[in-house]
């Protein structure tokens, strides 16, 4: 079942001896030196890789971040694998600014597409995969892969290993349910959100102009997928209720989380009166929900293409 599952998902794409046949590249390239699969190594490629984008040298970058991948899996452990995440991020930006990177990039999801059709999978490489939908715009095939995954128990592990790559993916993709399936504790998720950017709150706030617990869009950018998720929880407002007071806790005596809760109830389709009774009950005047607020909202819950 789990091979069927993969090959279904993978349907509707190129094959890989299609894209290969458009480009030698994969086959052709031979980059990595004695020790180029180190930690160490593979973030100096990385590294190298960010400078030669910001240059506008984006054949070279592209050359580099591809060339993480052509470390064998034996090699890879989870700091390396770490890495290639990063590289998927700066990927994406190189996809979105030039046409060539995009299709080197979608040639290597192909490539790993053909790799995890065996009986045998390998979760770094399935990761890789689904992270790589992301970088190329395609979420659908990770919400196809998902539906199908979620057919098979025995395929409980994979999600769980590709749970993070897939929230994103989700958000994009306006499917609410998958959010609360893969998000099991939206307080906790939260709380750790905020936990981890507790540091840099100063240095926000001068870039921001104001407190980031007063900017309903920065609360919205940090945990917008844990509020629809509690909202999507079918637990009879349990979750939600616990992250409401999470987000008390973590906030006191702020109103931008309610602005964005508010916001996302919108946005999912479960808003209800109890919500809308914040704007007077906490002096959310109509001029704090202006347009401009929302207008900001909107361009972090919409990617375009």
């Amino acid at each position: 079942m789990r091979t069927q599952l993969l090959a279904l998902a993978l349907l509707g794409s190129l094959s890989w001896n299609t894209c290969a046949a458009q480009s030698g590249r994969m086959d052709a390239r031979q980059t990595v030196r004695a020790g180029g699969c180190s930690a160490d190594a593979m973030r100096e490629r990385l590294d190298e890789a960010i400078e030669l984008r910001h240059a506008g040298r984006y054949d070279e970058a592209t050359e580099l971040i591809l060339s993480l991948w052509d470390c064998p899996l034996e090699l890879m452990d989870d700091e390396t694998h770490v890495i290639r995440g990063m590289a998927a991020i700066i990927a994406e930006g190189l996809v979105n600014q030039h046409a060539p990177s995009a299709l080197a990039f979608f040639e290597l999801r192909e490539r790993l597409a053909e790799e995890i059709q065996g009986d045998e999978v390998y979760l770094y490489t399935l990761h890789d995969w689904v992270r790589l939908n992301d970088t190329i715009g395609d979420e659908a095939r990770s919400m196809y892969f998902y539906d199908e995954a979620m057919k098979d128990p025995a395929s409980e592990e994979m999600i769980e290993f590709v749970a993070g790559s897939l929230v994103n993916q989700a958000f994009v993709s306006r499917r609410w349910d998958v959010l609360a399936d893969l998000i099991v504790d939206p307080a906790l998720g939260a709380t750790n959100m905020l936990e981890v950017v507790a540091p840099t709150l100063e240095q926000t706030a001068r870039m921001i102009g104001r407190h980031p617990h007063d900017d309903p869009a920065w609360v919205a950018g940090l945990v917008q997928v844990q509020m629809i998720a509690a909202l999507h929880a079918g637990d009879g407002g349990a979750a939600e209720r616990r992250l409401i007071a999470a987000l008390e806790g973590a906030m006191p005596g702020r109103n931008a989380w309610r602005i964005a809760f508010i916001h996302s109830a919108r946005l999912c389709g479960k808003a209800r009166p109890d919500h809308i009774a914040w704007v007077e009950e906490h002096g959310l005047d109509d001029a704090y929900l202006a347009d401009p607020v929302i207008l900001r909202l909107k361009s972090m819950s919409t990617r375009s293409r």
